[in-house]
């Protein structure tokens, strides 16, 4: 898995260069093209060990909620981080912040439930 990306990487890179030289234009292509690919190779990665995952938080009575957080935070975490860098990348930074923001509070969003919960579990302990 890491070789794959390695490699895709390295050869993202490598067409870059040429590229930037000839023509400019094209390099977000190049840069979304790529990401599609890693993601593709990382969702595979990740629906392969996910059972694991999945199978410690089974053992808290609320563990599909949890693990669901949890994916879906992380999710929101990456796919914010690389729309925000194809905006830097294309030149437009304040585009970049503003996904970079409306991740950081779809993901405080996110964890309110959870948030909740331990607020909860941590008051049931002191009564």
């Amino acid at each position: 898995m890491l070789i794959k990306i390695l490699a895709l990487g390295l050869t993202v890179t490598f067409l870059t260069v040429f590229i930037r030289k000839y023509n400019k234009e094209l390099l977000p292509f190049l840069e979304i093209t790529a990401l599609i690919a890693a993601i593709y190779l990382i969702n595979g990665y990740a629906q392969n060990h996910s059972g694991a995952i999945r199978e410690l938080f089974s053992l808290y009575s609320q563990g599909d909620e949890l693990f669901s957080c949890l994916f879906k935070g992380a999710a929101i975490t990456v796919l914010s981080k690389l729309a925000s860098e194809v905006c830097r990348e294309g030149g437009n930074s304040l585009m970049g912040e503003i996904i970079e923001l409306g991740g950081r509070i779809m993901i405080i969003a996110l964890s309110v439930p959870l948030i909740t919960e331990v607020a909860e579990t941590a008051l049931s302990f002191v009564e």
